[in-house]
């Protein structure tokens, strides 16, 4: 990788031709990997004892944190908004904040709802908002450090990207060839493209250092995640299908 403060004081034009070049060794990366069907084992988590009548409870119950952070920010949002002068140098970049908070919600319940009674079929009610989710955290980073336009531009094709890969495995796990090859790739380049994007681009907003706290709040709540349930492949882990064939 070339020293990021190198890269950051080329043009503009360098910077976006390598974000380019990223995707690309990204997708020929995951083009070359053998299609990655889902392993049974993945439904196997080291805690699954039951309390109040919940089964794996610490797994469903730990949810509540992506439902409570998805209602929160989406009522700051809209206070946001509902100023005089909004935190947004315009307002339709409110879009993928609003996608964004609106996914982590429907992870957390379809999180739960998986985790009640782990399978392929309810998996993919957790896949789909986490899908959208990543999507919207890159369109995003792309509307307040790249262009405002494009980001919010992107944003539709990218969560239709996102949920078209949880559908592809899906389909195909009903058909007895699940591939996550696709799934991955989303969430591998989302990671790593809102991780360049981040260091390389100014941000037109003060408080932007608060992203990488974000990042690295929901790497410690994987880790305690995974503790609970074994898992070492969950939400704001990019890498999961890559994980599977390791």
């Amino acid at each position: 990788m070339f020293p990021m403060h190198w890269l950051r004081a080329q043009p503009r034009g360098a910077r976006l031709g390598f974000l380019a070049a990223i995707t690309l060794a990204a997708l020929l990366l995951v083009a070359s990997l053998p299609p990655i069907p889902q392993t049974a084992a993945y439904h196997q988590f080291a805690d699954q004892r039951a309390f109040l009548g919940v089964p794996n409870f610490l797994n469903v119950a730990s949810n509540a944190a992506l439902l409570l952070a998805g209602l929160a920010g989406l009522a700051v949002l809209r206070q946001t908004l509902a100023r005089r002068a909004p935190a947004f140098a315009q307002r339709f970049e409110c879009w993928p904040h609003a996608v964004f908070f609106t996914g982590s919600l429907l992870t957390g319940l379809g999180s739960a709802y998986y985790h009640w009674a782990p399978d392929n079929a309810r998996l993919v009610w957790d896949r789909l908002p986490m899908a959208v989710t990543f999507t919207a955290f890159l369109a995003a980073a792309i509307a307040e450090r790249i262009d405002a336009k494009a980001g919010v531009a992107l944003l539709a094709p990218f969560a239709l990207l996102g949920a078209a890969s949880v559908v592809y495995w899906h389909i195909g796990e009903l058909r007895g060839a699940g591939d996550l090859r696709p799934y991955g790739f989303v969430q591998f380049h989302s990671a790593l493209s809102i991780a360049l994007i981040i260091p390389l681009f100014a941000s037109r907003y003060t408080g932007s250092a608060d992203v990488l706290a974000v990042r690295g709040g929901s790497g410690s709540s994987d880790r305690f995640s995974g503790s609970i349930s074994g898992s070492v492949c969950r939400l704001f882990q990019p890498c999961e299908a890559l994980c599977l064939i390791s």
